[in-house]
């Protein structure tokens, strides 16, 4: 099942949002390319996994392991990101720089030695933790965009506290998500939509976002 059309919206805005300016030809770069955000250092090949990868203004835009351009078996580098809990459009993915100095509360890094969470349903996030306030220097920006097409989707977590998502139901009755989290101080978004019967509980939610903060940290390690 392709994404809905209003993801096609979302591609052109959100990074347009964090550059201030349009998203004129001049500003756009595709792969490959080298980009930088807080700490985080990107090398990005032209390579089949990391399809319509861009450079536009101050992020980068990465359509994950789309499995429509490619024959079956033939996508390398996706283990994880595949049926059922990936549907065959992948993951759209952007990485961008939050504002300088801001202070993050619920988004952090992807925690180490832990264990996986199981599966069971995403946990709620109290309404008095989430930052709604942009003039506070906090992480409310980021916070937003974290989204879903229902206003009344509930920011949820893991047992872990990572990553966070806003998860509903899409009108053709599969599940979806928008994921985010941080590398080296980089906000990562990231867009799941799973395949019929999918319930994108704690664990699936849990490895698909260590399948992108993998793949996405050994672009910075220079792994093509």
């Amino acid at each position: 099942m392709a994404p809905p059309k209003y993801l096609t919206l979302i591609i052109a805005l959100v990074l347009g949002a964090y550059g201030g300016c349009s998203l004129g030809p001049k500003e756009q770069e595709s792969a490959p390319f080298k980009a930088r955000y807080a700490d985080f250092s990107l090398d990005v090949p032209k390579r089949a996994d990391l399809d319509q990868a861009q450079k536009v203004g101050r992020g980068v835009s990465i359509r994950i392991c789309d499995r429509h351009t490619y024959q079956a078996g033939q996508l390398p580098l996706c283990e994880g990101l595949t049926a059922p809990v990936v549907n065959a459009s992948g993951l759209q993915t952007f990485i961008t720089e939050p504002r300088h100095g801001t202070r993050f509360e619920l988004l952090r890094e992807r925690p180490r030695g832990v264990r996986d969470p199981a599966s069971e349903p995403m946990v709620t996030i109290p309404d008095a933790r989430i930052d709604r306030s942009l003039d506070s220097g906090g992480e409310a920006y980021e916070l937003s965009r974290i989204r879903v097409l229902n206003p009344d989707a509930p920011l949820t977590t893991t047992t872990q506290g990572w990553p966070l998502a806003r998860c509903a139901n899409h009108p053709r009755g599969s599940r979806y998500c928008t994921i985010g989290f941080l590398i080296r101080g980089a906000f990562v978004e990231a867009h799941v939509f799973a395949e019929l019967g999918e319930p994108l509980d704690q664990k699936q939610i849990w490895d698909v976002a260590s399948a992108v903060d993998a793949k996405l940290r050994a672009l910075s390690a220079g792994s093509h």
